[in-house]
């Protein structure tokens, strides 16, 4: 029995150390994995993320590496733009104007407080048709605008070392020396202000913002000479990408509404490459626009704006306030100063409009197309 139970032993102690080796080397494997997986993350911390597309953008958008989303690692701030006085051609969408004519009472209840809004603007001629395009004699107006920064990254802080900056509110000029650190195009957001989105405002912008091949469903002309992205690029917050809700009828919801710039290459007539502009209106959540104005300040001069140029003047009298103090304080339509007068049916400054009037009281005042024209001397 000594001698059976030694041999026993023998043999369970060779099998426990063949366990202890057979587990010791899971544990050098399990260990090397870990190290692998750590220096992968490592890798993928020091490359830089990928650019955001929405998926909605045309090819001509892409390569203009114009995109519909905002590029999380682009900082903003906000500055004071003045649009001066200016004799302007407000151009109408012919198609609209026909589909409007035979709508239904809720759309032309919608075209009442288009009218309202500029019922105390220049009137066209009175041998224009309601499709013509018509001049208005802008009265100028001071508007908040959030304008992109540099990228803060390490290549980019190296760069910019070697770059002088622009002016402390971060002028257009300082933003195209460095487009380089940017994935895509730098976008100067102009905030329009607070609205209520209605079942009836997605119909009206959905056939304003038509693609080409909308256009025949419709059985409507093209708006444009270029397609661009449909109503579902309205309906997407440039910050969060998450959509709007279409509003059931009689409901709504309230946004900020911001204007957006777009840009896209596109040949044409063979090999000419031709460039092509439109401004859209985007709809923004409440806690998207909190998170873009928060810390932001504006440079304000008691007495008026209108002489300062890009937030700053020479005079020495001036204070900082809170960007969001300074918007809530111009109440929902966003015109900081000489604002045009508003629809007769929301009279007060604080009369939150819905969203397609609200569109309408830029367009119809000419404030519309003074900021395009702003937008095309930048671009």
């Amino acid at each position: 029995m000594p001698a059976e139970f030694s041999e026993q032993e023998e043999e369970e102690e060779g099998a426990t150390a063949q366990q202890q080796r057979q587990q010791q080397s899971l544990e050098d494997q399990q260990q090397q994995q870990l190290q692998q997986s750590s220096d992968d993350e490592d890798d993928l911390i020091l490359e830089p993320q990928e650019a955001r597309w929405s998926g909605m953008e045309t090819e001509g958008m892409k390569d203009a590496r114009c995109s519909l989303l905002l590029q999380e690692e682009v900082p903003y701030d906000a500055r004071i733009k003045v649009l001066p006085k200016q004799r302007v051609l407000v151009c109408q969408d012919k198609g609209f104007s026909s589909i409007n004519a035979s709508a239904s009472g809720d759309n032309s209840n919608n075209n009442n407080s288009m009218n309202n809004a500029a019922s105390n603007q220049p009137r066209r001629s009175a041998s224009s048709s309601g499709e013509d395009n018509f001049y208005v004699d802008f009265k100028g107006t001071t508007i908040l605008q959030l304008e992109p920064g540099m990228v803060l990254g390490a290549a980019a802080a190296e760069s910019n070392n070697n770059h002088t900056t622009g002016d402390a509110n971060g002028t257009n000029g300082n933003n195209a020396s460095n487009s380089s650190q940017h994935k895509t195009m730098p976008i100067t957001l102009t905030v329009g202000g607070r609205c209520m989105f209605t079942a009836e405002n997605y119909q009206d912008f959905r056939v304003m913002m038509r693609t080409k091949e909308q256009s025949q469903e419709m059985s409507m002309a093209p708006n444009g000479n270029f397609d661009w992205p449909d109503v579902s690029s309205l309906l997407l917050c440039p910050c969060c990408g998450r959509s709007a809700q279409i509003p059931a009828p009689g409901r709504r919801y309230e946004y900020w509404m911001v204007f957006y710039p777009l840009l896209q290459i596109t040949l044409l007539k063979g090999s000419q490459m031709t460039l092509g502009t439109r401004t859209i209106c985007r709809l923004t959540c409440l806690d998207c626009m909190d998170d873009l104005l928060e810390g932001l300040t504006l440079r304000i001069q008691p007495g008026g704006n209108s002489n300062m140029v890009n937030g700053t003047s020479n005079k020495r009298l001036a204070f900082t306030l809170p960007a969001a103090d300074v918007l809530a304080e111009a109440g929902s339509a966003s015109f900081l100063e000489d604002a045009p007068p508003r629809p007769e049916s929301h009279p007060l400054v604080d009369d939150m409009l819905d969203a397609w009037t609200l569109y309408n009281l830029w367009e119809h005042t000419g404030a519309w197309e003074a900021l395009q024209n702003d937008y095309r001397l930048v671009l």
